[in-house]
């Protein structure tokens, strides 16, 4: 059956198909606000829940591992490079390709070091540097939304040494401790929002690292905290009410608190509820279409973001209906083909770790001296120089960002 098939690492803790329905809900929500920020004005959130299930499931694998001494530093950057790499180098080499042909030489050297900040997993900060992510000009590059990879693997530097130090010395601890990085997190991000602005808040792993540690305290509490029967079914209700909440409206409640507050904790309970697996909600999102749109969430966020960057840079003006489905259907199909022929293929035991780090690495030298090449050796934008349709780009209109984004 498709619903597991291919699910990350769930021969070490067991398939949750509702997991995989969480990431179809919010890979669907961040796809919506792309093609309109009118949809879901919250759809962004999407990747708030993204963090929150990476923080789950990551500290679950991590947790039991280090309990039962079978921890490994190497083996756990494997797993990351066979899941993130492979279907990221793809993505980049043909988006690479399309911003040759397509865009503007100003706009194809900031392209490339964006591409470079990308394969260095610091996306983040680049683009924390370039631009602001709910400004118009943002929709003009193709790689904006690989920040959230950078946000990830960031964490994951020290994080799975630390899950490892309290599961060999500190069991007990390691509750209460990640509790109380997670509360200090939540504390940078407000204090950023108060005095900083909303794009440290919103691009930055101290501020960000809260999410992902919520989800970490789900898979630490221990089975018997987890809600069961009635009670399961309330906390899952409860989660499933805030996340839909927070993706539909994105209000902010209080200035310095983080928008993103509903959609976390809602992602967190039913997260908790699931654990039972007697939460109506988890039988819900264990349905069978949003499963397989789970499956295919990863590649299907890489390849959202450029279909939708190309088509509205060659058009110059915003896709109508008609070609937000024509969109639609082609970014589905690149996911699709990706997961089905580098995601699955690169994630199972048949391709040996060695092939792995090696594809990897060379995949990523190979780009990264293009990108070099593109920043350092390709022309400066002559006055001259017109669009790929043969028109000078339009100016587009700002849109009235008086109502302040918080993440």
């Amino acid at each position: 059956m498709h619903t597991r098939v291919g699910s990350a690492d769930s021969h070490l803790i067991g398939y949750r198909a509702d997991v995989d329905g969480l990431r179809a809900i919010a890979v669907v929500s961040v796809i919506a606000f792309h093609l309109s920020r009118s949809w879901l004005p919250g759809g962004y959130l999407g990747v708030d829940i993204f963090f929150v299930l990476s923080g789950y499931l990551i500290t679950l694998i991590l947790w039991r591992e280090a309990l039962k001494g079978q921890f490994s530093i190497v083996r756990f950057y494997e797993r990351r490079i066979r899941r993130i790499m492979p279907a990221l180098l793809l993505l980049l080499l043909v988006v690479t390709l399309a911003a040759i042909i397509l865009l503007l030489p100003a706009d194809l050297i900031g392209y490339a070091k964006s591409m470079l900040a990308s394969i260095s997993f610091v996306a983040n900060i680049y683009f924390l540097l370039d631009t602001d992510y709910f400004a118009r000009v943002a929709e003009a590059k193709p790689l904006l939304h690989v920040w959230s990879l950078g946000v990830e693997e960031q964490f994951y530097i020290i994080f799975p040494l630390l899950i490892a130090a309290f599961a060999r010395f500190w069991p007990r601890a390691a509750l209460p401790a990640i509790a109380l990085l997670t509360l200090g997190s939540f504390a940078s991000n407000c204090l950023a929002l108060k005095i900083g602005g909303a794009s440290p808040a919103f691009f930055l792993l101290p501020t960000r690292a809260w999410e992902l540690g919520a989800g970490a305290l789900v898979a630490l509490l221990p089975p018997s905290r987890a809600p069961y029967g009635i009670i399961a079914g309330i906390v899952g209700s409860v989660g499933a009410l805030a996340v839909v909440a927070g993706i539909v409206s994105s209000v902010e409640v209080l200035h310095s608190i983080p928008v993103a507050l509903p959609v976390v904790i809602g992602t967190t309970l039913v997260l908790a509820a699931g654990q039972s697996k007697q939460s109506p909600v988890s039988q819900v999102l264990a349905a069978r279409p949003l499963v397989f749109v789970g499956l295919i969430s990863y590649s299907l966020y890489l390849w959202h973001w450029p279909v939708i960057v190309f088509s509205q840079y060659y058009l110059i003006r915003d896709l109508n209906p008609g070609e937000m489905i024509i969109a639609v259907l082609a970014m589905t199909i690149c996911a699709i083909m990706s997961w089905r022929y580098v995601e699955r293929p690169f994630r199972s035991r048949i391709i040996s770790a060695r092939t792995v780090f090696l594809s990897a690495a060379a995949g990523a030298a190979a780009l990264a001296l293009v990108a070099l090449v593109l920043t350092l050796a390709w022309p400066r934008t002559p006055r001259s120089h017109r669009h790929p349709t043969g028109r000078r780009p339009a100016r587009r209109p700002t849109l009235d960002r008086n109502a302040r984004w918080r993440v």
